[in-house]
């Protein structure tokens, strides 16, 4: 099963991160980031590094392709949910669990 958690290498996805890589596999999480670069040591760790930015929705699709579960937050933009939900049903991802910050 490949999970994805988008914003990645901010506050929230970090931990969200950090904890998925102490309990699933290396080759199951890939990680949906605006600035892969910012993401190599994820890369280094096994996590597969994905270029997607709300902001460019059209880097959706390649991002969510191949994902069965993925975890989303609220963005700057407000609820990527519709954007997410698009891209899933175009490329076969299944479901979302939407990542609120306290």
């Amino acid at each position: 099963m490949k999970i994805l958690v988008t914003g990645a290498t901010g506050k929230l996805g970090s931990l969200v991160v950090e904890t998925l890589l102490e309990s699933v596999p290396d080759k199951d999480l890939a990680v949906s980031v605006r600035n892969p670069e910012k993401a190599e040591s994820l890369r280094g760790r096994g996590a597969d590094v994905r270029l997607g930015d709300f902001e460019q929705p059209d880097t959706l699709d390649k991002a969510f392709a191949g994902i069965d579960r993925g975890g989303i937050r609220q963005s700057r933009l407000g609820d990527p949910s519709r954007l997410y939900t698009g891209s899933c049903s175009r490329t076969g991802g299944r479901w979302a669990t939407k990542l609120m910050p306290a």
